[in-house]
């Protein structure tokens, strides 16, 4: 089983658990998805577990889209443009970050759109992207 998890301070309001777990059902993953609540001391021992593969895969919430980026052994000019990172991952054994595409993006956000009966897809894509701490950046892409 592979295991993802949610990186962030405080997570109790988060439906990305949730979220998740009902995308491996339905698409047949073998996945668990934890919410991981972390104080900023505790980010270098996590990244560790990330480096010896003890996570597949770790989303990035606010306080810390900032502060993983130092851990990081690859990183796309985008996100050094921006100063944060959505999602972390060990790739032959250095950690790097999953860039996001446009189309994976869209198929986010229908599933997303499906899952919670969104009407307005602006608004997700605005609250996307503004997390990633490049709130200027998003509205361009926005148009």
């Amino acid at each position: 089983m592979k295991k993802f998890g949610l990186l962030g301070e405080h997570l109790g309001h988060s439906f990305s658990k949730g979220i998740h777990e009902h995308y491996f059902e339905k698409e047949k993953i073998d996945g668990n998805y934890t919410l991981i609540e972390k104080n900023i001391n505790e980010i270098e021992s996590l990244m560790t577990e990330l480096r010896e593969k003890k996570y597949a895969c770790i989303n990035v919430t606010i306080p810390y889209k900032v502060e993983v980026m130092k851990y990081l052994d690859d990183i796309s000019d985008e996100s050094i443009k921006i100063g944060a990172v959505n999602t972390i991952l060990s790739k032959d054994g250095k950690i790097t970050e999953l860039e996001e595409l446009g189309e994976l993006k869209d198929a986010r956000i229908s599933e997303l759109e499906e899952l919670i009966e969104l009407k307005d897809k602006e608004h997700l894509y605005t609250l996307s992207d503004s997390l990633r701490n490049g709130s200027s950046h998003a509205g361009s892409e926005l148009n």
